[in-house]
């Protein structure tokens, strides 16, 4: 299993409660990291950092256009970092990380 695939499982078992996404963002960190891609390292490092810090991910790129019943920001999130490569995730990431930034300050 990777560990994108491992962030998923531990979200959709435990959402924010407990320390399995934290530990599982952790993981995906260190793949990041080795893989030497500083923008995913870096975004998988403020995800957990905020979620430690709210107990949930409350930062979302496109909040005025979600409509209720859709994929929550963090889903939406997980998507865009499972496809890294694509250009326009990549774009999408970029706007995570500056609002986790700002959130964190």
């Amino acid at each position: 299993m990777s560990g994108i695939d491992k962030v998923v499982a531990a979200y959709e078992k435990h959402r924010f409660e407990g320390t399995e996404l934290i530990e599982a963002l952790k993981a995906l960190r260190e793949e990041f990291k080795a893989a030497e891609d500083p923008t995913l390292t870096k975004v998988c490092r403020l995800a957990y950092e905020h979620i430690e810090a709210n107990s949930d991910f409350i930062v979302d790129v496109f909040e005025e256009e979600r409509e209720e019943g859709e994929q929550t920001s963090f889903e939406y999130f997980l998507e865009l970092v499972k496809e890294p490569n694509n250009k326009f995730n990549r774009e999408e990431i970029q706007e995570y990380k500056l609002l986790l930034l700002e959130d964190l300050d």
